[in-house]
């Protein structure tokens, strides 16, 4: 398709775009405001005429039934020129056809001013309906048009914010017209004008507005013709034609069908309005009160769905916005008349009705192709029209068996909940996505990074780090696409998770089936989706990455996917994690608890190693520690590095709530000054000034001379020597003599870095298979979170040590294994 942003953007898709072009965005704002101006002007004309009705003709069969009337003229060319408007805005530049319609409402203008001029209650106000039913085959030309050019100027990921707009201001104009047309003409009679004059006043404004219209049009930019689609005089009642393309693909056809039964109830509640005012023994004011409120709702419901799907179409707002429309219509019928509670149901009725429709709307234009556009716009007004008619009909009905407003709006209510049941059948992943999503984004703050990494299309293997149990809803949360997740088929034999992980459409795999396992991920790759799989196949109790498993080497090989790492920071700590030694069981910390996601570059199938994928999810988790914002407010300050290694020892389990600390080595050392300051961050940790038998579970540390004459006693509950004096040998016997663990670690002496630490081995649950070791002959520890590495032939390199240093420090005669440790070369073990 033809980019409509310009030369400077043919080749660039308008999604890969940050910003849209200059030509675009203001293109977006004439559509939006030639649109909001000509639903103000069909609705201002249409309160003109109701008004004029109700004073020249009242007590006739055309002046007590004005409104009716006008909406029935208005649906007319809505179905009879369907077909028509929806060839003519696919054949030519939808920009063009906007231009035309502007032109071809100012001819309306002049036909009912001429009307006005006859000044004949009878012909005057028939001649009013053949204008206006005018004005209704220019609105029924402009709709797809207007419609369908949003997609061509903004493309799809903005198809949700800006579709939101345009309802919202359609809706607001249309609401404002209805005002301004009453209000208009009400205040020239109240001032001496006679009825002919408080008319004809305000269609020559309007006439004004209109050419503002028709000058803001000629400014949108040129969107592309379609040549190739000529007429014949069968397009001009293919209406089933056009039924039949809405309906050939069946997302398009159903959201048509949810658009039309929106209105459907949207008009009714319209009609009730009128008699809800009448049972209140109030006029015109009161109808438009009523229907300003609901105009109002659908407005602000309008304008939240466009924020809440800024990013991506959520289609799992329908059905919730579908249950707030029917609660709110149940309200508004059981509530007493004319009272506040009466006033908010409607309010609240419109904002979900809002809610409700503009998903709807957009899905239908990002699905739609371009050539086809205007054509299923057309059809889906063609049943807004029948759904005018026949709720129409209904409502007549309805007052013919005596039911009261109130009773009206419950029918309704029930149609409403049964149609979104239906609706919840239908899109029952997308509901459930959303308001779990809402619940996630409720308790956590979710920062997304380098999410343009994540390809558009095509099959991508995610490979994230795996701290919580809702590490999934954080990762769905975060990308932009569709996700499936592994899952061990266990799972599926609990009756409570069946149907979700069904419905989900996660990819069962057995561990004891491996094969089967890499072939069902692959096929999974291979339809194109985006697969997520925990390569530790199991979360961390201590923090830090365990080794990763290398089946999904094989799985992305055999689909040709490439494969993407992904790195979650800040979850370690939340209610889900084991940080404190127990998953659950542990107040939050605080609510929107700050997440980043970052995501990495996409690697080759072939060259995704485990070796490689460990060292991009280190770097990530470097690029992401140095960013938090706890970290950067310390940038500058001289005890930075310890900060950052007390946020680093806050990220892994190597102390229990009850343990004290007690630091041998001077307080003017690096380390002393980190385990203060971890005190400070952790809140329960304290630092003791001596171990001694009053008190209980202390760690102690030391370096390796003080570690060499220290004598066993109850407190201790383990040891810490940070020191590279410290060997194998000297480590075991102080192990036997102190009777707990002699645990190392490896802090840089230039900077104060400390890089890796040996933890207390992690409480595994009881049958557990798996092994997350925290400590390891011949390392100096784990790798501590938050550090980028590179294995070089000289040693392990570590970079991002603290938020504004660059400092990179190679680690001689040392690499990393495949569990994270940080191990000493064999020429190095020899030399030690």
């Amino acid at each position: 398709m033809m980019n409509p942003g310009g030369a400077e953007t043919a080749a660039v898709s308008l999604d890969e775009l940050p910003v849209l072009p200059g030509p675009n965005r203001r293109s977006v704002i004439w559509v939006l405001l030639v649109q909001a101006l000509n639903a103000f002007n069909d609705n201002f004309v249409k309160m003109l005429l109701v008004s004029l009705a109700l004073t020249v003709a009242k007590g006739t069969q055309l002046g007590d039934n004005m409104m009716e009337t006008l909406m029935l003229v208005f649906s007319i060319p809505f179905i009879v020129l369907a077909p028509t408007a929806g060839w003519l805005s696919d054949r030519f530049s939808k920009r063009q056809v906007i231009v035309w319609m502007q032109l071809a409402q100012m001819g309306c203008f002049g036909l009912v001013g001429a009307a006005v001029l006859l000044r004949d209650p009878h012909w005057s106000l028939w001649l009013g309906l053949v204008g206006f039913f005018f004005l209704a085959a220019q609105s029924t030309f402009f709709s797809p048009a207007k419609l369908g050019i949003i997609k061509e100027i903004v493309g799809t990921k903005r198809l949700g914010s800006v579709s939101g707009l345009l309802q919202m201001t359609m809706l607001s104009c249309v609401l404002a017209g209805i005002w301004a047309g009453g209000t208009c003409y009400q205040y020239l009679l109240e001032k001496g004008h006679s009825p002919w004059a408080s008319m004809l006043w305000p269609i020559g404004v309007i006439s004004v507005v209109g050419l503002l219209q028709l000058a803001v049009s000629t400014f949108i930019i040129q969107t592309p013709a379609h040549p190739d689609i000529t007429f014949r005089k069968e397009v001009a009642w293919q209406h089933l034609g056009q039924l039949k393309l809405l309906f050939a693909k069946r997302p398009i056809r159903l959201a048509g069908l949810g658009i039309s039964f929106f209105w459907l109830v949207s008009n009714a509640v319209g009609m009730i309005v009128v008699t809800l005012a009448a049972e209140m023994d109030r006029g015109p004011a009161e109808v438009s009160k009523l229907a300003a409120l609901l105009g109002l709702g659908v407005i602000i419901g309008s304008l939240l769905a466009g924020v809440i799907c800024r990013r991506r179409l959520e289609l799992g707002l329908i059905p919730v916005a579908g249950f707030g429309m029917a609660a709110g219509l149940v309200a508004a019928g059981l509530v007493p008349l004319g009272g506040m509670q009466m006033y908010a149901a409607l309010v609240g009725t419109g904002i979900a009705g809002g809610c409700f429709m503009v998903p709807l709307y957009a899905f239908v234009q990002d699905r739609s192709a371009p050539d086809e556009r205007g054509r299923i716009m057309a059809a889906i007004n063609l049943l807004d029209c029948v759904a005018t008619i026949l709720v129409g009909v209904i409502v007549v009905v309805l007052k013919k068996f005596g039911l009261s407003g109130g009773q009206q709006l419950m029918f309704f209510a029930t149609a409403m909940a049964l149609g979104t049941l239906y609706t919840m059948r239908l899109l029952p992943q997308d509901l459930i996505r959303f308001v779990g999503l809402a619940i996630v984004r409720s308790i956590y703050k979710v920062r997304v990074h380098h999410a343009e990494r994540i390809p558009k299309t095509g099959p991508v293997l995610l490979l994230p780090n795996h701290v919580s149990y809702v590490d999934a809803l954080i990762l769905t949360a975060a990308c932009g696409r569709p996700v499936r997740f592994v899952i061990w088929d266990e799972f599926y034999r609990s009756i409570w998770l069946n149907g979700f992980l069904r419905i989900f459409g996660t990819v069962p795999i057995s561990p004891k089936r491996a094969k089967d396992a890499i072939r069902t991920v692959a096929a999974a790759l291979k339809e194109g989706e985006v697969v997520c799989l925990f390569p530790e196949g199991q979360l961390t109790r201590h923090g830090m990455i365990n080794e990763l498993r290398k089946g999904y080497e094989l799985m992305a090989r055999q689909a040709d996917a490439p494969v993407m790492p992904v790195y979650t920071d800040g979850l370690w700590g939340s209610f889900f994690s084991f940080e404190g030694g127990r998953f659950f069981g542990k107040w939050p910390k605080r609510l929107r608890y700050p997440v980043a996601v970052f995501f990495g570059e996409p690697l080759g199938a072939k060259q995704a190693s485990t070796t490689l994928v460990r060292k991009v999810l280190s770097d990530l988790s470097a690029e992401a520690f140095v960013q938090r914002k706890t970290l950067l407010a310390e940038a500058e300050n001289s005890h930075r590095q310890c900060r950052a290694n007390a946020q680093r020892l806050l990220d892994i389990l190597w102390i229990r709530r009850a343990d004290r600390l007690w630091c041998a080595l001077p307080t003017t050392s690096r380390l002393h000054q980190t385990l203060k300051a971890f005190c400070g961050l952790h809140g329960n940790a304290m630092l003791t000034e001596c171990p001694s038998d009053a008190v209980k579970n202390v760690q102690a540390w030391v370096d390796a001379a003080q570690l060499r004459s220290l004598d066993a006693a109850p407190s201790l509950s383990a040891v810490y020597c940070v020191d590279p004096a410290l060997d194998e040998p000297t480590r075991a016997a102080a192990a036997q003599r102190l009777g707990v663990p002699v645990l190392r670690g490896w802090a840089d002496e230039a900077t104060g870095a400390l890089l890796a630490l040996e933890v207390p081995e992690p409480p595994m649950p009881a049958g557990a298979s798996d092994h997350q070791p925290g400590s390891l002959a011949g390392s100096v520890g784990r790798l501590l979170p938050g550090l980028g590495f590179e294995i070089r032939a000289g040693g392990l390199a570590i970079h991002g040590i603290a938020p504004g240093d660059a400092t990179e420090i190679l680690l001689r005669g040392m690499s990393l294994d495949d569990q994270g440790f940080v191990v000493f070369a064999p020429a190095a073990v020899a030399e030690e």
